[in-house]
């Protein structure tokens, strides 16, 4: 049972260390929070939310894992080189692709539902 214990307080103090050394997880967090709040006022249907709850998921541990990759890589490369370079890059361009995959799904739910509102039907 400790072990278990452990290991639910490593993985928080996982989280709690990009919180509060990596501005874009805080980024993304903060935009996190304002598209549930907006699931919310715009009353997304228990679909809609899988999608929004999962984009956000998607985004926050490509976010982690990049952490983790650059951490890795500065530990076991202290000079630079590619094959450092290209871990490091590929991990970024992970997280970018789930932002914009975020950001097609947020406008797929969202944009429809704002302009009925904004056309008053």
């Amino acid at each position: 049972m400790k072990s278990l214990i452990n290991s639910f307080k490593y993985a928080f103090n996982g989280i709690k260390y990009c919180w509060y050394n990596e501005l874009s997880f805080r980024i993304h967090t903060v935009i996190a929070g304002w598209a549930v709040v907006m699931s919310i006022i715009l009353n997304i249907s228990y679909i809609e939310w899988v999608a929004v709850l999962s984009a956000i998921i998607f985004v926050l541990v490509c976010e982690m894992l990049n952490t983790s990759f650059e951490a890795l890589n500065d530990l076991t490369h202290k000079k630079k080189n590619g094959y450092s370079k290209i871990s490091k890059d590929v991990a970024a361009g992970a997280v970018l692709a789930s932002v914009m995959y975020s950001i097609v799904i947020g406008c797929i739910i969202f944009i429809p539902k704002i302009i009925m509102i904004i056309q008053g039907t």
